[in-house]
């Protein structure tokens, strides 16, 4: 979300990450630098309303007593009501500084491996949405497969209540036979109308690790009766 140098990067290519682990470090020390900025500014803009607002009062005082003119008091308020805008703005701006400081370290959402690095220490890298590195989930990992609309009517009414009342079975590529449980299996709520099929998302157990994203499986369904 920012640019700057790449300063650094905390991970081993092919490793295991952590949800907010910080992957890499983009040019910190000028972040942090324009936030010091900002929040000096604001320290100034607060100094600043203090001084007009006491005048403000003062001047609010005297004209009461008809001792002030109107336009002295005018300037007065409207030195004040800028001094207030003047603080709402550095405080806005040192937010906005805070959160490209915090932006800096590039952090990770998720549990999982993360695969080769697109860019190296002291690469330029620019706010987009080019991605620096990319962390898959294992586990649980995430079954996608489809259904004929005839199988599933038929699954429906075969007595279950659920999809997660069947028992799934996994074959590997090796033949090796998984019988994972499952965290979730859900059907989608329409029919492809090109393929009659209703796409299936099944979430599993992956704690051996032996799934990965984009490998093909052979599912098995079977009733738990």
């Amino acid at each position: 979300k920012v640019s700057g140098s790449l300063d650094k990067v905390n991970f081993k290519e092919g490793g295991f990450v952590k949800k907010d682990d910080a992957l890499f470090v983009i040019d910190k020390d000028t972040y942090q630098a324009k936030y010091d900025l900002a929040k000096a500014q604001l320290e100034s803009a607060k100094a600043n309303l203090t001084k007009t607002e006491r005048d403000f009062k003062r001047q609010k005082q005297l004209s009461a007593k008809n001792i002030a003119s109107k336009a002295t008091f005018d300037s007065a308020e409207s030195a004040y009501l800028q001094a207030k805008a003047s603080v709402a703005q550095n405080e806005a701006n040192l937010k906005l500084a805070e959160n490209d400081l915090d932006n800096t370290e590039v952090k990770a959402y998720i549990d999982g491996y993360i695969g080769k690095t697109k860019v190296t220490v002291g690469n330029y890298i620019t706010a987009s949405a080019e991605p620096l590195a990319r962390v898959v989930q294992i586990n649980p990992i995430r079954i996608a497969f489809s259904l004929t609309d005839k199988e599933y009517l038929k699954m429906k009414a075969s007595g279950e209540k659920d999809l997660n009342d069947f028992v799934i079975n996994i074959e590997l590529a090796s033949g090796e036979i998984l019988s994972e449980k499952m965290e979730t299996v859900f059907a989608s709520n329409e029919i492809n109308m090109a393929t009659a099929t209703v796409g299936v998302y099944a979430d599993i157990k992956n704690e051996k690790g032996l799934l990965k994203p984009g490998a093909y499986v052979k599912m098995f369904i079977t009733s738990a009766e």
